[in-house]
């Protein structure tokens, strides 16, 4: 068993019904993002704002780039995680902000999608609409 095989099992889930993450999902995903050096990217998840996030393997061999293990948004936190207050009307929650910024929009994060040639991150009003 890959130790990243509970994110795929977790993106499988995700994929084929939706549902809201428990607290206790998000903390292991955000610890192995951190334990393991995972590379995220931050994407608009709707139409009038909102936020996601994409949780990707460092390149697992040559030439592969990197590997999405998990791909969820704003709508998949839990109530005691993002309590849904939004800056404006088309913009995403400002707790889901904080949380996913804190890694995708980090010094190393960012280093590492230019490594690989990903776009770099973009100021929070560039996700909102």
């Amino acid at each position: 068993m890959d130790k990243f095989d509970f994110l795929r099992e977790l993106q499988k889930d995700l994929s084929a019904k939706f549902r809201q993450l428990s607290v206790a999902e998000v903390t292991m995903v955000l610890q192995a993002v951190e334990q393991n050096n995972l590379l995220t990217n931050m994407y608009s998840s709707h139409m009038f704002g909102g936020y996601g996030i994409e949780i990707f393997e460092q390149e697992p061999y040559p030439g592969t780039g990197p590997q999405l293990l998990l791909r969820f948004n704003e709508d998949h936190l839990p109530k005691d995680l993002c309590d849904g207050k939004r800056r404006c009307q088309g913009c995403g929650k400002e707790d889901a902000w904080e949380l996913f910024s804190k890694y995708t929009h980090a010094d190393k994060n960012k280093k590492w999608l230019a490594m690989y040639k990903m776009p770099a991150p973009r100021e929070q009003s560039y996700y909102d609409y």
